[in-house]
């Protein structure tokens, strides 16, 4: 009986609703965009120092 009690207390723990969800996916989208463009500064970066070193 104590076991099937702790079972459901996991499975509530780890049960995740609608807007927890879409939060987390908005957040991943985020962090997905972030990362974009700081790769996009960084070619931007290499190409400022590229046209300097070439000047």
């Amino acid at each position: 009986m104590k076991k099937s009690m702790t079972v459901k207390r996991l499975v509530v723990a780890f049960t995740f609703n609608d807007e927890q969800i879409a939060g987390l996916s908005t957040l991943s989208y985020t962090i997905k965009n972030l990362i974009q463009r700081i790769k996009d500064l960084k070619k931007i970066i290499i190409n400022i120092i590229d046209i300097n070193l070439s000047a």
